[in-house]
């Protein structure tokens, strides 16, 4: 693990939101092109990082991943392709009305 990876990991274990900005910082860019390409929107895929980077927030500690940035990568694939899921899920009823017998 790199300095950078090592001093995020750090920050984050002490809860100091300084390891948000600089996984932001150091991994933002690949995290919203990742999610950009699974959701279609760049809306949607700023969205999914600032999920991500919640998530980050409030599973370290207790994790210690290897990798800040490569735990951050799955949780992003992982959220991304929920949201897709969602997004793209049949609503209720198929579309169809009720129709009133009267």
């Amino acid at each position: 693990m790199d300095q950078t990876q090592t001093r995020i990991l750090e920050l984050l274990n002490t809860r100091d939101e300084r390891g948000l900005s600089m996984l932001s910082g150091h991994s933002g860019r690949l995290l919203t092109s990742l999610a950009r390409r699974i959701l279609g929107s760049q809306c949607d895929a700023e969205e999914c990082v600032n999920d991500v980077l919640l998530e980050v927030w409030n599973t370290i500690p207790p994790k210690s991943p290897g990798s800040v940035s490569s735990y951050a990568c799955v949780l992003t694939r992982r959220t991304a392709i929920d949201r897709l899921r969602r997004n793209t899920a049949d609503k209720r009823g198929g579309g169809e009305y009720c129709a009133s017998l009267e």
